[in-house]
């Protein structure tokens, strides 16, 4: 790789400021929330325009599942000895876990979470190019 002159390092790089996409009206505000979050996260740039309408179904998704577990830690445990108790907590559970599930495969269809971004192959050589004389199991505290 040739070196840089002076006249190639004084120049700075133009950097064009990313504009993040508001939120569309008709969602919530907690959604348009959800929304924001996920556009200033590093995933945001990934989202194509065009998985909008899939963001706005990961935006409901992810309130649904908030409002689903906000139910669960209202549960009483003194509930459970009622007739229906353990049923109706069995039944938030449940609810529960399909939420997480609906969550989590959009996530990932939007290409949200880090490990679908990366390649199984190639995912510790980032880290081992940036620090090549750290061992996996130097753990930083």
């Amino acid at each position: 790789m040739p070196r840089k002159s002076k006249a190639e390092l004084s120049v700075a790089p133009v950097t064009v400021p990313r504009v993040i996409p508001r939120p569309p009206s008709h969602l919530t505000p907690a959604q348009g929330e959800v929304w924001r979050l996920v556009m200033a996260a590093s995933a945001g740039q990934y989202i194509a325009t065009e998985a909008f309408p899939v963001l706005v179904e990961y935006c409901r998704a992810v309130v649904e599942a908030d409002r689903i577990a906000a139910e669960v830690d209202r549960f009483d445990m003194a509930w459970s000895r009622e007739p229906d108790g353990m049923k109706q907590l069995k039944a938030l559970h449940a609810m529960q876990d399909v939420a997480a599930r609906r969550v989590a495969g959009i996530a990932t269809r939007l290409r949200i979470p880090p490990s679908s971004r990366i390649h199984q192959r190639t995912a510790g050589s980032a880290e081992a190019r940036h620090n090549p004389n750290r061992r996996p199991w130097d753990v930083e505290e």
